[in-house]
């Protein structure tokens, strides 16, 4: 489903949203901010990449937001740093379970 611009506009807002050009990743949305003509949502890690002109700004949100995370490697090239990364990614997953058990009780 295709949306126009105009479906973005909060009741009562002045301000019209336009559409960016389509950033390939969160590096390129954050050079098109840097050009002063946008503004990029991107990840809160991204505050520590430094672009001239950029200020990150955290959102005020009433619920947490969430990111997908994706990671690709090739089982046969298998490094100290993919595993200490993996062994990072499922504990980070394990203790988001386990926080997610003892919220729901």
């Amino acid at each position: 489903m295709r949306h126009s611009e105009s479906d973005f506009r909060p009741p009562g807002n002045p301000h019209e949203p336009h559409f960016a050009p389509v950033a390939s990743d969160v590096i390129m949305a954050t050079l098109h901010a840097s050009t002063g003509s946008e503004v990029a949502l991107v990840p809160w890690s991204m505050t520590h990449v430094k672009f001239p002109g950029v200020t990150y700004v955290p959102l005020k949100t009433r619920a947490p937001a969430f990111m997908d995370l994706h990671c690709f490697y090739l089982r046969e090239q298998r490094s100290p740093l993919i595993d200490a990364m993996l062994e990072t990614v499922v504990a980070y997953r394990n203790e988001a379970k386990r926080a997610a058990r003892n919220q729901a009780r």
